[in-house]
């Protein structure tokens, strides 16, 4: 794999986020299920746009 990564595979071959990582998904769905604006048009959601930047930063 190359880029920048959300996951990784423990030694017992489990998938699991980084914690910084998993945080921010946390954080962007729990803001997604109940925001009207990201389930219409993402690009027009501001909390949402820094929930996703945040995303994209914890990536490793």
């Amino acid at each position: 794999m190359t880029g920048p990564q959300l996951m990784y595979v423990t030694e017992d071959g489990r998938v699991e986020f980084f914690p910084e990582a998993a945080i921010a998904y946390e954080a962007l769905i729990e803001h997604t299920v109940t925001c009207a604006q990201c389930n219409a048009d993402q690009s027009k959601c501001v909390p949402g746009t820094a929930l996703r930047r945040a995303l994209r930063a914890a990536r490793r």
